[in-house]
């Protein structure tokens, strides 16, 4: 949009011929509508200590106005915007012509929102049918089991679709390279259900399997102790901690009681510990991982249900693009990137369970995760 205004301005220079001896760009700064969407952009010159300003309707790809020897917009505030001549800031409450005295209420914005609203929600559907949902990989049918992913499969799609591999990390004990020569062991929670006669079973088997990697990690409590598991034992660990968690055959587990069993627990065995809630984007899940901190992951999808997993690590694939542009009579062309993004996790549904991927958008509903350490 710079690069827009610059040429858009030096046409109308010369056309009126109007001399100078520097230019450059003072400010770029985003318009927003009523229900905060950047329905425009304004675009200050400075043109030898002059500034000259135009705003660039990305809804109707069109100029809307442009002015000289202007400085309504030299400021770095947010500025809501509606059509041309009207836009304005918020001052105590309420909203003020940023050229004159003029109020507006929010529900007056509200209203006066509505055309270039509804033209920007017609433009961005319109490019969303262009790209894809983050996720190359195909499925026969949504359910949840066809929504993990061997690393076979990961690696060998996106390679085959021009994706490289850009960024990974796991914890300790769940890689294959592990340098230690040992590998963190994991129970499936058919394994507890055979034992306690148990059903839908996935949040207690999660729980456990978490403290299973904290054992494996060795990490002493407040007393010396190597003691995450109970009884050094994952099935008294089990049955702790499903009864912590308030779990039942027929209704499994509610998250709701996640945060404080996992609390509850670290206290009884006696641990200090860190939660880490509301992890949900890659860059939250790769920064637990990176500080030793496994998460304890919910998924859902609608018509299958919901799955509890342990997340021990993170993939992400990026492919390089050229992406052309246009906006009236202007074009040019950028670089862009787009990238695919995976968990590693512990499904438990197996007893070989720490390499199995999910992916981070495009498929399921909901994955919302607890990192969790204890020291």
């Amino acid at each position: 949009y710079e690069d827009i205004a610059l040429n858009f301005f030096k046409n109308e220079y010369k056309e009126r011929e109007i001399e100078y001896d520097s230019l450059s760009v003072f400010t770029s700064n985003n318009l927003y509508d009523y229900y905060d969407d950047v329905v425009a952009k304004v675009v200050v010159l400075n043109r030898d200590e002059s500034y000259d300003y135009v705003i660039l309707n990305i809804a109707s790809a069109s100029i809307d106005e442009f002015s000289f020897n202007d400085d309504s917009f030299n400021k770095d505030e947010k500025v809501y915007y509606t059509s041309p001549l009207n836009y304005y800031k918020e001052e105590n409450n309420s909203l003020k012509h940023i050229c004159n005295n003029n109020k507006l209420s929010f529900n007056e914005l509200k209203e006066n929102s509505k055309i270039i609203h509804n033209a920007y929600q017609k433009l961005k559907s319109k490019a969303k049918s262009f790209t894809t949902d983050g996720n190359p990989l195909p499925v026969t049918s949504k359910s949840g089991y066809n929504g993990f992913y061997s690393w076979s499969e990961i690696r060998s799609f996106n390679t085959n679709n021009g994706y490289y591999n850009s960024d990974w990390g796991y914890l300790t004990g769940t890689n294959w390279l592990d340098k230690s020569g040992t590998s963190a062991i994991f129970t499936s929670q058919s394994d507890f259900n055979s034992y306690f006669g148990t059903d839908n079973a996935c949040g207690p088997t999660a729980l456990t399997n978490m403290f299973a990697w904290f054992d494996y990690m060795n990490i002493e409590n407040n007393n010396g102790e190597v003691n995450a598991l109970l009884n050094d034992s994952k099935y008294d660990t089990f049955n702790r901690l499903r009864t912590l968690v308030g779990h039942t055959n027929s209704s499994g587990t509610s998250r709701s009681n996640y945060n404080q069993a996992l609390k509850d627990y670290a206290n009884e065995q006696g641990y200090d510990y860190t939660l880490d809630t509301g992890v949900n984007t890659y860059d939250e899940f790769k920064s637990c991982i990176d500080d030793d901190m496994p998460v304890l992951t919910s998924i859902s999808l609608d018509g299958w249900g919901g799955h509890a997993v342990v997340t021990v690590g993170y993939e992400k694939f990026t492919q390089e693009y050229e992406e052309e542009h246009s906006f009236l009579w202007f074009k040019w062309t950028t670089t862009e990137y787009r990238y695919t993004k995976y968990l590693r996790v512990v499904d438990g549904w197996s007893t070989s369970n720490n390499a199995r991927y999910i992916d981070l958008s495009g498929y399921w509903d909901d994955i919302i995760g607890r990192g969790f350490k204890i020291y």
